[in-house]
């Protein structure tokens, strides 16, 4: 995940990196199926993948604990 992308996920509200995070994780299910069938010949695709979802994981947390402390 570039430096971008994470700035675009600190600007997302919970509801849409839920959603991020959901489509991420069906990603990374879909690509260690195909790579367990030999499919894919890059075995750092499912490594990067999971560091994506923990960034995200980790947005999600930063913005949720921003919104308690607002209220």
């Amino acid at each position: 995940m570039k430096k971008k992308e994470k700035e675009e996920l600190k600007a997302k509200n919970t509801s849409q990196l839920k959603e991020i995070l959901k489509e991420k994780e069906k990603g990374l299910i879909v690509d260690q199926i195909e790579l367990k069938m030999g499919k894919i010949k890059n075995v750092h695709i499912v490594h990067n993948k999971k560091k994506d979802i923990a960034t995200v994981k980790t947005m999600l947390k930063a913005a949720i604990f921003k919104e308690q402390q607002e209220k």
